[in-house]
């Protein structure tokens, strides 16, 4: 770009950075970041945070860190985004004291935590298990006057799965059904499979009732309940199921089965 005569303003650098970094190619991005430096280019707040975001996507945390301390040595104060970006690389790592320092210093500097914040350090937190401390950001989601998302919950939720803690998970998803927020596609899909796989038969049941008027048809959710209302002896809803199946042109999934996980292995 530089050889070529290629105006070198900082608008054209922060592009290719973006170019590089969107495609991938993350060192190439750190080039030009480097060759803006070399030419004494004022590098401005939206250039480091375009950076810190590409770092923390890629799982470069120290890279992102590193980025994000000579911000301030240079006096450039972060501002909300590139704290957001921050604590979302730490969340990658699985850092989540360094993600709550950050949260911490936002605060501190008068800036206030938005929804995309929360569910940073909601992620940071439900990575690293540390399930009542995500407890809590929702709560303070909440009394800050934020009506959480089903993402900020999903983080939680999945955590819990994971870690075959499906009760504590059912009551994260039950709370959220309170204060009337939505499952989304993705947070029912995991629901149903690990009521599927755990054979909780009734309670996958359940949660298909109250979901099939609000989600678009699913494969993985229509072929679950057909395999429990089939477990449970229910072969006219099983019937109305399989017949969705094929009207929404969904595959149906003959393999599931029901309480896979609780079979001797």
């Amino acid at each position: 770009m530089i050889s070529t005569g290629v105006p070198r303003s900082l608008q054209t650098f922060n592009i290719m950075i973006s170019v590089y970094g969107l495609g991938g190619k993350l060192d190439k991005a750190a080039e030009m970041f480097a060759a803006a430096q070399e030419l004494g280019l004022l590098i401005d707040e939206k250039i480091y945070t375009n950076m810190l975001n590409f770092y923390g996507k890629a799982g470069r945390h120290q890279e992102a860190s590193s980025l994000f301390d000579r911000m301030k040595e240079l006096g450039i104060m972060p501002g909300k985004i590139s704290c957001n970006s921050m604590i979302n690389a730490y969340a990658t790592a699985r850092l989540h004291d360094e993600a709550e320092i950050v949260f911490q210093e936002m605060q501190s500097h008068g800036q206030v935590p938005d929804s995309t914040t929360y569910l940073a350090l909601i992620r940071s937190y439900s990575e690293s298990r540390c399930y009542s401390k995500a407890e809590k950001a929702i709560q303070m989601m909440l009394t800050s006057g934020i009506t959480p998302s089903c993402p900020h919950f999903s983080h939680l939720i999945f955590a819990f799965l994971k870690a075959d803690q499906i009760d504590e998970a059912q009551r994260i998803c039950s709370q959220m059904q309170e204060i009337g927020v939505a499952v989304d596609l993705a947070c029912c899909r995991a629901m149903m499979r690990a009521y599927l796989e755990h054979g909780r038969v009734d309670e996958g049941i359940s949660l298909f009732e109250t979901t099939r008027g609000s989600l678009k048809p699913d494969s993985f959710i229509l072929s679950a309940a057909f395999h429990l209302y089939e477990h449970s002896g229910s072969e006219p809803e099983a019937g109305d199921v399989l017949e969705a199946i094929g009207l929404h042109g969904a595959s149906f999934l003959r393999s599931l089965k029901v309480g896979s996980k609780l079979e001797p292995t």
